[in-house]
């Protein structure tokens, strides 16, 4: 009868000591302080969300003393607009109420691609003395600077503020769709919007 007293006597201790230690141990653990969709975030890492076609013509001119070559070439390629969310910075966070404020970059340009195939030299048109030489040199240079300047005219292609909109749009509700998805409340800012704030 003793022994079995002694044995609840010693359950009812290690549970006290358990019960006390535990609640110290649970006090001590620190709280999360930003919400774990931060990481979850990051990991889209360079958020594609637009993707166009560009066309149009651009003209390619060498000019010298007594003449000039145009090269004129209709252009084609795509554009892959972004942003990448490894700059994102979260501003306010609200762990309690599940709210939270993130800064995005800018859109820029991800990715610009010629297509080769489909772009080509609609004309050459020698000026002035030019078109007197029977060198082909001339139009070699001009086609060849014409193909390089082609490149950077789908890359300029991005710059147009209607596509920068469009793909702030279209981040917007991607990136809304899915933090609804994990359960946060999120206001969305841009960091040059939220610039031209602090500053007025």
């Amino acid at each position: 009868m003793i022994q079995i007293l002694w044995t609840v006597l010693m359950l009812i201790i290690g549970a006290l000591l358990g019960f006390g230690l535990g609640g110290r141990y649970r006090n001590s653990v620190p709280v999360e302080a930003t919400p774990t969709v931060i990481g979850r975030i990051t990991e889209l890492a360079d958020l594609v969300v637009l993707r166009v076609p560009v066309s149009k013509v651009h003209v390619t001119r060498i000019s010298g003393y007594v003449g000039a070559v145009d090269c004129i070439v209709l252009v084609n390629g795509e554009l892959e607009m972004g942003t990448d969310l490894m700059q994102a910075q979260f501003k306010k966070v609200d762990t309690a109420a599940r709210r939270a404020t993130l800064m995005l970059a800018e859109p820029v340009v991800r990715r610009a691609r010629l297509d080769h195939e489909s772009t080509s030299v609609y004309r050459i048109d020698r000026r002035g003395l030019w078109k007197v030489v029977p060198s082909a040199e001339p139009s070699r240079m001009v086609v060849n600077r014409a193909m390089i300047e082609a490149q950077g005219c789908v890359e300029a292609a991005g710059e147009q503020p209607e596509l920068v909109d469009r793909t702030k749009q279209q981040t917007e509700q991607v990136l809304g769709q899915f933090l609804k998805a994990v359960g946060w409340e999120i206001k969305l800012v841009w960091a040059v919007e939220q610039q031209s704030d602090d500053s007025s």
